[in-house]
């Protein structure tokens, strides 16, 4: 399998980001000092941006409202060149917006989001688009969509599913779809809804990884926070802890890590080198106060991967 003759798909949501930073540790139930930042966000349009930085050809479906939101997603994604054409626009509704406020070491304190829009990428529309599906040799999948299509999709697939869970409430959608998936990135709290398994160390992670194998995925990687990533697939399972961390926004930073994932498989790389290659592409995007990082490349990532080390 050679990257030029590879079909990538990208389905999911794609939101405007506002977030709030703030100067001092939050105050709840006040006003806080600090400053507000509008960018492009989303989890699948944040994977197919950091996959197309790292020079992977890569189509999206979402859906985007007939307005100024829209516009600048619209006009983000051709200026980039991701190719949105099948995507669907709607008058109806707005377009998906994400608000998150972010404390003094980088984490998220709370997000709201209005993702409303994304009810119309329904299994009727996908089926207009069978032969897109069946024809991609890889889909990166998100649990944004609402579950009918989300069957549909992994049931009408051909290639290999890379999903991403998004959130806890999001998360139980495609239990039932485990079978289906080629692989999984989730995190903790996540993988715990999944799979019915307390997760409150490593030890334990690797039970969820083991769960999930045995479910049908083919590969497994859990975000454990600042205690790493443990991963396994039918071969081989492991834990990596990078060092040497300075986040100033983790938004972003676990789309990152999935396209981190897909591309370190698309290389043929090891599943432990895999592990640390995603690690890298995370750390590099919470360094930057933007939900994507503006130079992630692979020089960038493989500069990053040098600062950081396993334990």
């Amino acid at each position: 399998m050679t990257q030029k003759a590879l079909k990538i798909l990208a389905i999911g949501g794609a939101n405007i980001d506002i977030t709030g930073f703030s100067d001092e540790p939050i105050k709840m139930e006040d006003s806080n000092p600090g400053k507000l930042q509008l960018c492009m966000g989303g989890v699948i349009r944040n994977i197919t941006e950091n996959m197309h930085r790292l020079g992977l050809p890569i189509k999206m479906i979402t859906a985007i409202g007939d307005d100024l939101y829209g516009e600048k997603l619209i006009k983000h994604c051709q200026e980039i060149g991701i190719d949105i054409s099948l995507s669907l626009i709607s008058k109806h509704y707005p377009s998906s917006t994400y608000l998150s406020i972010i404390d003094t070491n980088g984490d998220m304190i709370v997000a709201i989001n209005n993702m409303e829009i994304l009810s119309q990428l329904t299994a009727e529309y996908f089926q207009m688009l069978k032969n897109e599906i069946e024809q991609s040799d890889i889909i990166l999948l998100d649990t944004n969509l609402n579950p009918q299509s989300i069957e549909y999709i992994v049931k009408t697939a051909l290639g290999k599913i890379f999903l991403d869970t998004v959130s806890t409430k999001k998360a139980g959608k495609i239990k039932t779809f485990l079978s289906y998936l080629h692989t999984l990135k989730t995190n903790k709290i996540e993988a715990e809804v999944l799979s019915g398994i307390q997760i409150d160390s490593v030890q334990t992670a690797y039970k969820a990884v083991n769960y999930f194998l045995k479910q049908g995925v083919k590969q497994v990687f859990i975000s454990m926070g600042k205690a790493g990533v443990v991963f396994g697939d039918h071969n081989q399972s492991g834990h990596f802890l990078a060092e040497n961390i300075k986040s100033i926004n983790e938004t972003g930073a676990g789309d990152a890590f999935m396209a981190g994932i897909a591309h370190g498989f698309i290389q043929q790389l090891p599943l432990d080198q895999i592990a640390r290659w995603a690690s890298a592409a995370s750390i590099l995007t919470s360094e930057s106060e933007l939900t994507n990082h503006p130079d992630f490349s692979i020089q960038r990532l493989k500069n990053k991967l040098k600062q950081i080390s396993s334990c």
